[in-house]
């Protein structure tokens, strides 16, 4: 891990939110799309006999027998919007650490995009200080992030 993976977790903070709910989207696509393939089956509410794998009904049937393909797209949209809601955890947890003006210049920057001049009015500083506290902040986060499992497993990935 260097600082480059620092700063592209950094960078790449604002738009988890997005990513999660582009998961959330293909997952609900995904049953969606297996309940219309299911809706031609003819349910009813008489008894059903036990069949072979010890469903007792239409409806468990059908579920039961869900196509791997779909169980298995599921499952990776579930952990993939488990991953990332860690991460953003994570990261949040880790820069809430720093020190206070270090967090703030981190947290104007790159969590809500603002410019320099507009981060430097705000806490009284100059462009180039404002800098050199967010190149500072960036050093202590590197070594907080390597020993992060959640974070280092996702700079891996």
């Amino acid at each position: 891990m260097n600082i480059n993976d620092v700063v592209s977790l950094l960078e790449k903070y604002p738009s988890i939110d997005d990513e999660i709910n582009m998961y959330r989207k293909v997952l609900s696509d995904l049953l969606d799309t297996y309940k219309r393939s299911i809706g031609t089956v003819k349910f009813d509410s008489q008894p059903k006999a036990k069949v072979k794998n010890n469903a007792e009904s239409v409806v468990e049937n059908t579920v039961v027998n869900m196509p791997e393909n779909i169980k298995d797209d599921i499952d990776i949209c579930n952990n993939l919007i488990g991953e990332l809601q860690s991460l953003k955890t994570e990261t949040l947890k880790e820069v809430s650490r720093l020190e206070y003006y270090q967090k703030k210049v981190v947290f104007n920057f790159y969590f809500y995009n603002m410019k320099w001049k507009d981060i430097s009015k705000q806490l009284g500083y100059t462009d180039r200080q404002c800098r050199n506290i967010r190149d500072r902040a960036l050093i202590s986060l590197l070594p907080v992030f390597e020993r992060n499992k959640i974070i280092i497993a996702y700079i891996n990935n």
